[in-house]
């Protein structure tokens, strides 16, 4: 009785949500019946005025379905009839729904949520259809297309339009558009001999310019293309894949489908890919809108460890491209954990295998390099801090940071320096040298509780630091070093992230503390 009773309790306000969404879903259906539509109990099926470019008014049937996801997602809505002449574009699913709001709309206010919203949306739909969706700059031919399970990649600053490529796969399946065919396929050879082995797998480029409708078939695609493509068709009705790469422009915006072709009973089949540029302008999109001025701007980092690894890859990734790393020691087996470089790098110097793992994110990295060495001499510090723009202390050792600390002062160039301290609760970035006026944070004494464990083989102790200490004390680093280099200096000299409350003041609660 009790767990009858208990299964109640867990229930009911569930159901009692459940029924409040069913409510607005039948009060939408009213709603609509209300405007002369007629409700089936499944389908309501109705009329809807829009307006022409000319300014003329017609009428359009339309059926709609209040899905069990509404208002979560919206009403779903299908074309009955609109009359001779209406010819649908863009805009509308591949099953005949059409495509009214963008998945980014917040629910909680959704236009689709209110009835006579809804019905103008489907009006506006109609209008613009007929007028060529103007202004419209949605660059996404592969939803009027069947999906295929391909992947392929391409380097769009090296293709030539109306050219033929060689396509090869690697290990993981992915389809990579590699060097150009010397030769123009002959249809002629084709037909009378079959196709040679090195065009039996090949991508076609087609520049098109502004469209004015989907590619949704072979016919659509032969418009666009011209005789040209019936060499492309020779080969696939031999059995062979071929690809297709498009080149096209809605309004402003530029984009590329990729799109394969195969023998079909019916004809030519046409199946979407999904496709991306490889190029270095593609891969650097993500950097950042700063991106472009740290690109002749030059980089030390002094320290590979755990700290400096992930300092490395986030300026590296952030844009800056003219990196030194600098560091003694050899990669262990043990610094996998918190270091960016993983275990294939074991055994190799620390520098050296951060600059291999910066070498893996496809990236050029002739301008970063590695060296096996140790700041140990004030001739040295001097060196590095006069030949950057900066330079990165995130070595952990007292030393060789008073020595980078000197060399900055005495010549007015920025160094950063970043450290984890007791354990990874204190996080810690301080900017060298000071302005006017400013001020560190005082060093935190070292308490002597930490625990010391050693690695076999390593005769210096081994930080008991978590990777997520080593994580925050990169990315504030990160945040300092661009700051710097854009000579905005709107962060104060010392930043701490206390994840641990400390017994000292003003790091006995958890959050940012600066010298500000």
């Amino acid at each position: 009785m009790r767990r009858g009773c208990q299964q109640e309790m867990i229930d009911t306000p569930s159901q009692d949500y459940l029924a409040a969404l069913a409510e607005e879903r039948d009060s939408f259906r009213d709603a609509l019946v209300k405007l002369g539509f007629s409700d089936d109990g499944k389908t309501l099926r109705g009329s809807v005025p829009w307006t022409d470019e000319s300014g003329d008014s017609h009428d359009a049937q339309v059926s709609v379905v209040i899905p069990d996801s509404f208002p979560f997602a919206p009403p779903l809505v299908s074309i009955m009839d609109v009359g001779a002449g209406f010819t649908p574009t863009f805009h509308i699913e591949r099953n005949g729904q059409l495509c009214l709001w963008t998945n980014d709309i917040p629910v909680h206010d959704a236009p689709w949520r209110d009835p006579g919203q809804c019905i103008d949306k489907i009006s506006g739909w109609f209008t613009s259809t007929a007028n060529g969706w103007p202004d419209d700059e949605d660059a996404d031919l592969e939803r009027y297309l069947p999906g295929s399970d391909d992947f392929v990649s391409y380097d769009d600053t090296l293709l030539k339009n109306r050219k033929y490529y060689r396509l090869t796969k690697n290990a993981l399946g992915v389809i990579r558009v590699d060097s150009e065919l010397p030769w123009i396929p002959s249809i002629n050879r084709i037909k009378q001999r079959g196709v040679r082995r090195r065009e039996s797998n090949l991508l076609w480029v087609l520049d098109v310019g502004i469209i004015s409708r989907p590619i949704s078939n072979w016919s659509e695609l032969q418009r666009l293309a011209g005789n040209q493509l019936e060499t492309l068709r020779a080969i696939v009705q031999r059995g062979n894949i071929g690809f297709v790469l498009v080149r096209y422009q809605r309004g402003s915006r530029r984009a590329a489908i990729v799109v394969s072709l195969s023998r079909g009973p019916d004809g030519i089949v046409l199946k979407s890919c999904e496709s991306a540029d490889t190029s270095v302008a593609t891969r650097t999109l993500r950097t950042g809108i700063q991106a472009h001025t740290y690109e002749n701007k030059s980089v030390a980092i002094v320290g590979c460890g755990a700290v400096g690894s992930y300092i490395a890859e986030l300026i590296f990734r952030s844009g800056i491209r003219h990196i030194t790393l600098i560091d003694p020691e050899r990669f262990r087996p043990g610094n996998v954990i918190r270091h960016t470089a993983d275990n294939k790098y074991v055994g190799v110097s620390k520098a050296s295998a951060v600059h291999a793992k910066l070498n893996t994110i496809g990236l050029p990295v002739d301008a970063v390099s590695a060296v096996n060495a140790r700041v140990s001499t004030p001739e040295y510090a001097l060196e590095l801090v006069s030949s950057h723009d900066l330079v990165v202390d995130a070595t952990a050792d007292g030393r060789a940071t008073a020595l980078l600390r000197w060399a900055s002062e005495t010549q007015d160039k920025a160094l950063v320096s970043a450290c984890v301290q007791r354990e990874g609760a204190i996080v810690r970035v301080d900017r060298f040298p000071l302005e006017e006026g400013e001020s560190h944070l005082a060093p935190l004494n070292v308490t002597g509780g930490e625990v010391v464990t050693y690695e076999q083989g390593c005769g210096s102790p081994v930080s008991m630091t978590p990777p997520l200490s080593v994580v925050r004390a990169a990315s504030i680093a990160c945040q300092v070093v661009l700051d710097e280099l854009n000579r905005y200096q709107t962060l104060p000299a010392t930043i701490v992230d206390v994840l641990k409350p400390q017994p000292e003041s003003p790091y006995q609660r958890i959050g940012t503390v600066t010298s500000a």
